[in-house]
């Protein structure tokens, strides 16, 4: 399934419905109760007028499923969001961006999670 999933997220920010249902049909299956699905989305860099340093902004979204039930149901969701990374070249720039995104997107998942 990974080149459907693949296929899905290469036109669209979001998995299609069938996907969906295969996805949470293997989770079952292999009795994970729990699926988490993510797109992280890394922009052209650019010079950030104020420093003058190489600019990335990443745009994220992540959900997490309770896929223990007889239908997957969504129990936390961010998104989407933009998070920017300065760095001396584009790859510390995009690592700076990615590393804010999965920072503040574990932090308000788990705060997510634990408030049920």
């Amino acid at each position: 399934y990974p080149e459907e999933i693949r296929k899905d997220f290469a036109t669209k920010m979001d998995m299609s419905s069938e996907t969906e249902a295969v996805m949470v049909e293997v989770a079952n299956a292999c009795g994970v109760p729990f699926l988490g699905v993510g797109t992280l989305d890394i922009m052209k860099a650019s010079i950030d007028p104020v420093t003058g340093k190489k600019l990335v902004i990443v745009s994220v979204i992540a959900r997490v499923m309770d896929t223990s039930g007889m239908f997957a149901q969504t129990i936390g969701s961010i998104g989407p969001v933009q998070f920017r990374g300065l760095g001396i070249g584009e790859q510390d720039a995009r690592n700076n961006a990615i590393i804010k995104a999965s920072k503040d997107l574990a932090e308000k998942l788990v705060n997510q999670l634990g408030a049920r």
